[in-house]
Order: C-alpha cells, then sequence, then structure tokens
C-alpha cells in the first residue's frame, strides 16, 4: 500500500520549509488520492461545488458542495469517485501545526 509524504509533495519552491500544503481540490489534484493509500500528514477536503465519493476506513461518505472531512495519519483512505465540476481545497498539515 502507497503512503504519501507530505515532504515529497512540493508544486512551490516555499513548499520545503514548510509543515502545511494548499492545494485546489480539482480532478487533476486527485490523482493521488484514487487508490488505497495511508498518510504522514491531516488532509482536510473542503468541497466548494459538485462532490466526491470518499471511503475512510471501513465508512464510505459523500462529499457535496459545502461538506468537508478530514482524514488523520495512518488512516487507510481513497476517493472512489469525483464529479467533473469539482472544486475547492486540499489542505495537507503536519501535527507539529497542533
Amino acid at each position: 500500500m502507497e503512503r504519501l509524504e507530505i515532504k515529497k509533495n512540493i508544486q512551490k519552491p516555499e513548499d520545503q520549509n514548510l509543515s502545511f500544503r494548499v492545494f485546489d481540490l480539482n480532478q487533476s489534484n486527485l490523482k493521488d488520492y484514487l487508490e488505497p493509500h495511508k498518510k504522514d500528514h491531516f488532509c482536510i477536503l473542503m468541497v466548494e461545488s459538485g462532490g466526491l465519493g470518499l471511503q475512510i476506513e471501513d465508512q464510505t461518505f459523500k462529499l457535496n458542495s459545502g461538506k468537508i472531512s478530514i482524514i488523520f495519519p495512518e488512516q487507510i483512505s481513497f476517493i472512489t469517485s469525483v464529479s467533473s465540476d469539482i472544486s475547492g481545497k486540499i489542505i495537507l498539515f503536519e501535527e507539529i501545526l497542533f
């Protein structure tokens, strides 16, 4: 099973020095989340429009416009479906931010 690490998710030069990342929630940025995996960080999904299906451990969720979900480190999760008009934000952060 793949393990996603926040330190390897660098899309901008300043990401190397930060304990968090913020990305647009879109089809392109969700490609790493389509297969079951674990993370070494927290992940917040905020849906502004459209919808997606999310599996966390043994529970399935449907996130539509205005919904938020958090995935904790080491939880097995993956995206089961994504609407073509999905938009929102993905926020990744390490425990140190608490």
